[in-house]
């Protein structure tokens, strides 16, 4: 399956603040990292890949500078996955990784079309690597050999997706009966 990926342009607006976990008033979110479910069997899985030189990683990336989060995200994925029609549907909050001054921003996000249940992707991503991607269990521990701070990331999701209260989460339950029956490994 190809994908056709755009550089996103930059929006003028300002950046949002949502920063209800991250520590210090004035923190803004650093990075966006699109959350990327989708249902098997009644199973979550969310999108995750393999690095070919640093191991297993969810797509992150650097919020440019008056650029939104959930704006960050979609064009992450596209950048880093070839993922170009996505829209990000609901902000899963921020979270302060406690390393390099990284304040993560989770965006979930839907995407239009089905997707395969793995695939590579060429990306410029430092000078051009190879991606491989591939949904995991949302219920397993993220896969080894990866960075901590992608373990540490992995269990925020969780703890967000699974969260109980119905006011601010459970993200999961935007995902509509059709959306969740076309989702089948291809």
């Amino acid at each position: 399956m190809a994908f056709r990926v755009a550089k996103a342009s930059i929006t003028t607006a300002l950046m949002e603040a949502g920063l209800e976990d991250a520590r210090g008033p004035n923190l803004l979110a650093t990075k966006a990292c699109p959350v990327v479910v989708r249902m098997i069997d009644g199973l979550e899985y969310l999108l995750v890949f393999k690095h070919p030189l640093a191991g297993y990683q969810l797509v992150k990336g650097t919020i440019e500078w008056a650029e939104r989060p959930a704006h960050a995200a979609v064009r992450e994925l596209a950048e880093e996955s070839g993922i170009c029609n996505a829209q990000a549907v609901r902000d899963l909050g921020s979270w302060n990784a406690g390393y390099e001054q990284q304040i993560w921003s989770f965006q979930l996000c839907e995407v239009a079309e089905s997707l395969p249940h793995q695939w590579r992707f060429n990306t410029d991503d430092d000078g051009g690597h190879v991606f491989e991607f591939f949904w995991h269990p949302l219920s397993a521990d993220f896969p080894t050999p990866c960075h901590r701070l992608f373990q540490a990331a992995w269990a925020q999701i969780r703890k967000r997706l699974y969260a109980t209260n119905a006011d601010t989460h459970k993200p999961l339950q935007m995902l509509t009966a059709a959306h969740r029956s076309t989702q089948k490994p291809t």
